[in-house]
């Protein structure tokens, strides 16, 4: 045999056993169960990349976030919160002007927080006016942007001819003054 031959029976005997090969493995994929097999593995685990890429969405451009949250909390504290006493009670006095509500005194008391250079005030005061103008004086209250109230305490004390005299006792934020 010719060195031709010799390279004409190898490559028969290397294309019949690539054909036993590709019998076999079309053999595998057609056999019940196999290839649906792998097909459900495919679909969990596209289920479990949707899942996943459901879940870490909200962390997508965290940075940004960051920044942007940075930058509230700086313009909160500048420009909302107030850093003086009068501030307050000048709030206070006109939101109470503006609805008809009249009040003896403001007392005022402070204390620490666990936020820096920010200080909670007490303030307790008795007002009076008729009882429909109350419930838009507390609204004005907690609608101000200037102060950051917390309502601790409403109680009433009295009531003459429509009148209601109700005491109060709400918190306050107030910034340290640099």
């Amino acid at each position: 045999m010719t060195s031709l031959g010799r390279l004409r029976k190898k490559f028969t005997f290397l294309l019949a056993g690539l054909a036993v090969l590709d019998l076999a493995l079309a053999i595998y994929l057609l056999w019940p169960g196999g290839a649906k097999a792998s097909r459900a593995e495919e679909d969990t685990l596209q289920q479990d990349y949707r899942t996943e890429t459901h879940e870490v969405a909200p962390l997508r451009g965290m940075d940004n976030k960051l920044l942007h949250s940075r930058e509230d909390i700086r313009r909160f504290y500048q420009e909302e919160l107030p850093s003086k006493y009068s501030q307050i009670s000048d709030d206070i006095t006109k939101l109470a002007h503006d609805n008809s509500i009249t009040y003896a005194s403001l007392s005022y008391a402070s204390s620490a927080t666990d936020l820096p250079d920010i200080q909670r005030i007490t303030i307790g005061t008795t007002i009076s006016a008729d009882y429909a103008k109350i419930p838009r004086f507390i609204n004005a209250l907690e609608r101000d942007r200037h102060l950051f109230l917390i309502i601790e305490k409403i109680s009433v004390s009295g009531q003459q001819s429509g009148v209601v005299t109700m005491q109060f006792r709400f918190e306050a934020y107030l910034k340290a003054t640099q």
